[in-house]
């Protein structure tokens, strides 16, 4: 069950304990927020550890398939937008490159 839901649970349980009628609600509020917040850092935390992941997975290139030589260039060259790239273990932001497109 998402922060969310279970959040809104009990603070709807102890709202409706500590104030019937309006206590519920209020409860039922303060918990739904206090659970999205707990889940914004859950996310949080699960975007940087999958970053890593990849970033790891990216840097060490196939290790058991043999990469062809690289064919001379073809086309046009192209300036083309980059969101990400890892280049010798470092992340680089986005940015404009060069680029052969068929």
């Amino acid at each position: 069950m998402p922060p969310v839901q279970i959040g809104q649970m009990a603070g709807t349980i102890a709202g409706a304990a500590l104030a019937p009628g309006v206590g519920a609600s209020v409860g039922g509020l303060v918990g739904m927020l206090a659970g999205m917040a707990v889940q914004g850092q859950i996310d949080k935390a699960t975007e940087g550890q999958e970053r890593k992941t990849l970033s790891n997975q990216l840097g060490t290139g196939p290790s058991s398939s043999a990469q062809a030589p690289a064919a001379p260039p073809q086309g046009a060259p192209t300036r083309v937008w980059v969101d990400e790239t890892v280049q010798g273990g470092k992340l680089i932001a986005g940015h404009f490159e060069t680029r052969y497109l068929l």
